[in-house]
């Protein structure tokens, strides 16, 4: 294969495979590098984006715990419910008649809770009716001293119960807030560090719920990044709000122990493979899952691979577009003198090049002068030997026909003539006249139509001979009746039946001629119902097929093209002249009996 190619490509061809082995060997190392210093990049800013979301997490508990042990140690907050304690009416709210105390306590809040800070709500209460909150004028004293009956509340520390509790989203239970707004709090008893050190109050402070969600709006930056937070301890989901069941915490929560500083692909609650990454806050014992779909977190490396295959492909082409350059002026003189010797013909030997050929290539110049004069005369004796034989051949191919024809005619009439009057012998000469005309005149070529009429003709003059056992129908596309094919195409198919395929067989006798336009070909199919053809005939019929095929393909006559006398091979050759590889010719026996001749060529709108 790599012989036969031009000087010029095998030069480009070379030059080629190495650069793209050079090409492609450096881009594979510059790729594998690229891709692990992206991988680690984007690793190290997904954990960075999850450590920022903990980070600011645990700045904003750490904010509301710092405020409430601040309450703690309040001298004056400790006091006034110290003093409360000994109001001894449960049926009203302490501070509503004590304004005095409420103010002291307003005004401790204020001075830690400032307005600049926005720290949000504080509310201490003690149960049946000590209750106090900063969010003064919203209370509503029905609900409060209900609320207080229910409400979480720390005893004495002794009991071992915990000195903080988070609490995840919840509505405001005191009803300070009437717009459904959600919160986060934080709970934890008021000890009374200078007096007996026993729990004289709850304190509970409470932030808005959008703050977690404004800190979790930090993985937007992430396509298709989906973040959970649960409480690792009650299996609580602190967001997103109401968008997870309890079995799905319970899920991810098996995955809680994960590095921090790595992400592992694990397989979603929903079966979907995810890139997860875990933050854990010791303060309120939280977990924070950040989760990604395979495909969205591996998508800046495919953008990335998909730009370096870009830029290598346009680089190689034009590393190509130079080689191919660079090859054609080396090798234009080469094929200057190629051009120069297919110009050479019979009557004119001379080489003629450019004057800008080197001195190698106008010696190659002189001396294929000189060969070419010497061969001029066997060349024109060869040239014409050859198209003589040709000529002589496709005229042996069409005479071919002549004596089946002439014979089966011949027989046709003589039974004929012994079985009825001359009337019946006169139309059937008539008929036989008009297919010896067609025969016999000078054009190799007709059209379809002209062909079928002529097949008409032999159809209607074999039913004198067969009677009513013969059926014919012919159904063509008139598209395709204007299309030029070789005289004599159809008929001997049609004579083929009444020699080889009615022999054997009872009436009725049928043939069905079909035409149409498919895939671009015009397509006759030729039908008959008779015994069909042996696997050992029509394997004979194919190998003649090939070798005819492949004889007149490469235009060497003679010996190659043996036809033997076979009507459908003759046919095949003829048409193969015509259309080249654009021939369509098939042979097959009907599924239960009969045999199918296709033939058919390549159509255009306006003919051929």
């Amino acid at each position: 294969m790599f012989q036969r190619l031009s000087f010029q490509k095998k030069i480009f061809y070379m030059a080629s495979i190495f650069f793209i082995c050079t090409a492609l060997g450096m881009s594979i190392i510059f790729y594998v590098y690229t891709y692990g210093k992206n991988l680690r990049d984007i690793e190290k800013f997904y954990i960075q984006t999850n450590q920022t979301i903990a980070s600011d997490m645990d700045y904003l508990l750490a904010d509301m715990e710092k405020l409430t042990t601040q309450l703690v140690a309040n001298e004056t907050v400790q006091n006034v419910f110290l003093e409360a304690e000994k109001d001894a009416d449960p049926d009203r709210l302490y501070f509503d008649h004590n304004i005095e105390q409420k103010a002291r306590l307003q005004k401790e809040c204020i001075a830690l809770n400032t307005p600049i800070d926005n720290k949000g709500i504080i509310n201490i209460y003690r149960s049946p009716n000590l209750f106090f909150t900063n969010n003064i004028g919203k209370e509503i004293p029905e609900r409060i001293q209900a609320q207080l009956r229910d409400c979480f509340e720390f005893k004495n520390v002794e009991n071992g119960e915990s000195r903080v509790v988070f609490a995840g989203p919840h509505e405001d239970p005191w009803q300070l807030s009437r717009d459904g707004s959600l919160f986060i709090s934080i709970l934890r008893p008021l000890v009374a560090t200078y007096s007996g050190r026993n729990t004289v109050a709850t304190i509970e402070m409470s932030e808005s719920y959008t703050k977690i969600e404004d800190i979790c709006r930090l993985s937007e930056q992430f396509k298709d990044m989906e973040l959970l937070i649960v409480d690792s301890e009650s299996g609580e989901t602190i967001y997103p709000c109401g968008g997870c069941s309890e079995e799905k915490a319970n899920y991810y929560l098996q995955f809680m122990d994960l590095a921090e500083d790595a992400i592992e692909g694990i397989k979603s609650f929903d079966g979907r493979k995810m890139m997860l990454n875990v933050q854990k806050n010791e303060r309120s014992g939280w977990v924070i899952f950040a989760m990604q779909p395979v495909d969205a977190y591996n998508q800046p490396l495919i953008n990335m691979t998909a730009l370096l295959f870009s830029l290598l492909v346009v680089f190689a082409l034009g590393m190509l577009f130079a080689i191919f350059y660079a090859t054609n002026k080396l090798t234009m003189p080469v094929r200057d003198l190629k051009r120069a010797v297919r110009s050479v013909t019979l009557e004119n030997i001379d080489i003629h090049m450019d004057n800008s050929t080197n001195n190698e290539i106008a010696s190659l110049q002189q001396v294929f002068s000189e060969i070419l004069g010497r061969l001029r005369e066997s060349a024109n004796e060869l040239a014409l030997s050859q198209s003589a034989e040709y000529e002589a051949k496709i005229m042996a191919l069409q005479a071919q026909i002549n004596p089946h024809f002439l014979y089966n005619s011949l027989m046709a009439i003589s039974a004929a003539g012994m079985e009825n009057g001359n009337k019946k012998v006169e139309l059937m000469c008539g008929q036989l006249s008009e297919l010896f005309r067609y025969a016999a005149n000078e054009l190799r070529n007709v059209t379809i139509g002209a062909e079928l009429d002529n097949v008409s003709v032999y159809l209607e003059f074999m039913k004198w001979r067969y009677l009513d056992t013969v059926e014919y129908s012919v159904d063509v596309d008139d598209r395709i009746q204007d299309v030029v094919i070789p005289k004599l195409l159809f008929q001997p198919v049609v004579e083929n039946c009444f020699v080889y395929a009615f022999h054997s067989i009872l009436p009725p006798l049928r043939i069905q001629i079909r035409g149409e336009i498919k895939d671009g070909r015009w397509i006759v199919e030729i039908r008959d119902n008779g015994a069909g053809v042996s696997e050992e005939e029509m394997r004979r019929l194919e190998t003649l097929k090939k070798n005819v095929e492949e004889a007149l393909s490469h235009k060497s006559f003679g010996g190659h093209l043996e036809i033997g006398g076979k009507a459908l091979i003759n046919i095949f050759a003829r048409l193969y002249l015509l259309y080249g590889d654009g021939t369509v010719f098939a042979m097959e026996n009907g599924d239960d009996s009969g045999f199918c001749v296709t033939l058919g060529g390549i159509w255009e709108e306006n003919g051929l």
